[in-house]
């Protein structure tokens, strides 16, 4: 009789489990928040000085000024490679913010599988990390690097795997060479360190935890130092190609502390907070309660309670503080959050009933719903100054009213811990809403609008329209859009340069005098009446725009929280003009 051998069919690919194929969609949907429509916002004058220098080196002239040099290494690549645009100036930044959503796989050990999943969930949604992540400044490049530094640490004090520890060193040089802010960064993780030393008596590195040969140990150490030492020249330095990288990364501290003083039309001091009321609900609510959980049970983690309250002191203290000192203090904010998560799901897991919770939070939707329907009738009679703004008013109190009557009669029936579980549930699931509607508001339908918080003075497509007027007039005259001379004052800053870039012939000058002779000439609203002549003609265009919650009135203040709209319209902070001499002059009016 033959014997039959029975085979297990085997998976085409055994590494793609259910938890796997999670974290890739979560990917898909970072990447298409990040890199969607990257390039239709105008540049903002950091992102074109930043761009401007990486350009400059790839046309064999050295970079000036301040700048990211990390970041400049990547941009002056992606230029050589595929040219210079607005989409690949931002490029690096949005695809290191897509790749900070996988960190958390890290540290499943200490956030759970969930914890961890709702975690990258969380990165990939936080509206004022996709901002920054669409930024191209190297803002983003120290937030990645950041939290993959902290989640590469706490694999490695997990598993001890030489690996991480090169990694480590990576990610700690880039961190360097990302952004100014990193001397912030570092003071912070100092400052955590010895809150973790001095509460848990917790060392930075268990040496004891370690159970591999010395030599081995000692050969890890030393590979780890040369890797952090190779990567640190070589990112500072664009591979030899702008030595003049080392000493930009040596300024840092002095930009840093810059960076700390008042500037004119700033954020104020309680910007943070309010851009995490407005824009990150989720984390704010849920990475309090993860950081709370972390420092009682006493975790390895809780060291990202620390860095989160330590980085959102930092930008309250900050006087230039803008998105990119926000986003700092999401991204540990968002672990922690994972965290909160985890514990609510192990909870539902074991403990809930779907015909008891999940009524409660079916029926709990449902009346979110109808409040979220009454809040935005009434913010809009509000606006509109309608008669029945006030009846609208009282419908919304009517569902507050039922909301409060369903947790007292869930509370009296079924006890605390069910009302808290299904209470919180049908929370997350709201601020998550919430949040990604928010997310798409800022990034895409608000993009260029200073009404938004994170944006306030914001970039103005004027500079696209004189753009297009001056390449009609060039071709109308010279038989080719970007064939005609231009002088521009460099007092309209480093936008303008960048833009004109692939122009054949851009002269720029510290000031107009009647020496200038081009076709056409930029120059600041300020001058009016320069100095070139009776031959010339000028338009003026709004190029940069401003505008603050101070102009709210009380009957736009509700629209405005809902969708940054008001009745107050945006300010012009920036004009240029645009001067042409009479016989180069066409009619651009269509």
């Amino acid at each position: 009789m033959e014997e039959r051998v029975a085979t297990e069919k085997k998976p085409v690919f055994p590494w793609l489990t259910g938890e796997i194929a999670l974290y890739a969609l979560i990917l898909l949907l970072a990447l298409a928040l990040r890199l969607g429509g990257l390039g239709m916002r105008v540049m903002d004058v950091p992102e074109a000085e930043q761009a401007w220098q990486a350009w400059q080196l790839t046309r064999g002239q050295a970079a000036t000024g301040s700048y990211s040099p990390l970041l400049l290494s990547g941009q002056a690549l992606l230029f050589i490679l595929f040219g210079a645009g607005d989409a690949a100036a931002r490029l690096w930044p949005a695809l290191a913010g897509s790749a900070m959503v996988l960190t958390p796989y890290f540290v499943r050990s200490s956030l759970g599988r969930i914890g961890s999943l709702a975690a990258a969930l969380a990165l990939a949604i936080s509206p004022s990390l996709i901002y920054s992540s669409r930024y191209g400044n190297g803002g983003m490049l120290l937030v990645a690097c950041m939290l993959g530094l902290m989640t590469l640490w706490l694999a490695y004090e997990k598993d001890r795997r030489p690996a991480y520890l090169y990694a480590i060193a990576v990610m700690g040089a880039f961190a360097l060479l990302a952004d100014p802010r990193v001397v912030g960064v570092l003071i912070v993780q100092g400052v955590a360190w010895a809150m973790e030393r001095f509460l848990f008596r917790r060392n930075l590195f268990d040496a004891s935890a370690d159970q591999r040969d010395a030599s081995v140990r000692s050969l890890s150490w030393k590979g780890f130092g040369l890797t952090l030492g190779v990567t640190l020249v070589l990112g500072a330095t664009a591979f030899a190609f702008n030595p003049g990288g080392l000493g930009t990364w040596a300024d840092f501290p002095s930009l840093w502390a810059m960076h700390l003083a008042p500037v004119v039309n700033g954020q104020p001091w309680y910007y943070p907070l309010s851009a995490l009321i407005l824009y990150e609900p989720f984390l704010l609510i849920f990475g309090l309660i993860g950081g709370v959980d972390l420092l009682i049970r006493r975790d390895k983690a809780s060291i990202l309670t620390w860095l989160a309250m330590g980085l959102l002191v930092v930008a309250l203290l900050a006087g230039g503080r803008d998105v990119g000192d926000v986003a700092l203090a999401c991204a540990p904010m968002a672990l922690l959050a994972g965290r909160a998560l985890d514990n609510l799901v192990d909870s539902w897991q074991r403990e809930a009933r779907l015909g008891r919770e999940g009524i409660f939070v079916g029926v709990g939707l449902v009346l979110l719903v109808y409040l979220a329907f009454q809040t935005a009738f009434y913010a809009r009679t509000l606006y509109v100054a309608h008669p029945e703004a006030e009846q609208f008013l009282w419908l919304w109190l009517l569902g507050v009213a039922l909301v409060v009557v369903l947790a007292g009669v869930f509370l009296a029936w079924f006890g605390t811990l069910s009302t808290w579980r299904a209470g919180g549930a049908l929370v997350a699931l709201a601020l998550l809403a919430i949040v990604f509607s928010a997310a798409v508001g800022l990034n895409f339908r608000h993009a260029s609008d200073p009404r938004e918080l994170h944006v306030r003075a914001a970039p103005s497509e004027g500079t696209r329209d004189a753009l297009r007027v001056m390449a009609g007039i060039s071709l109308h005259r010279r038989g080719y859009p970007t064939a005609m001379p231009v002088t521009v004052e460099s007092s309209l800053g480093p936008v303008w340069p960048w833009y004109l870039r692939d122009w054949e012939e851009v002269t720029i000058v510290d000031q107009l005098t009647p020496d200038v002779a081009t076709p056409m000439v930029l120059a600041s609203f300020e001058e009016q009446n320069p100095t070139l002549g009776d031959n010339y003609t000028g338009q003026d265009f709004v190029t940069r725009t401003w505008w603050e919650p101070g102009q709210l009135a009380s009957n736009d203040q509700l629209t405005w929280w809902l969708y940054r709209k008001s009745v107050s319209s945006p300010m012009p902070l920036q004009k240029v003009i645009l001067w042409v001499k009479a016989e180069e002059q066409i009619a651009n009016s269509e």
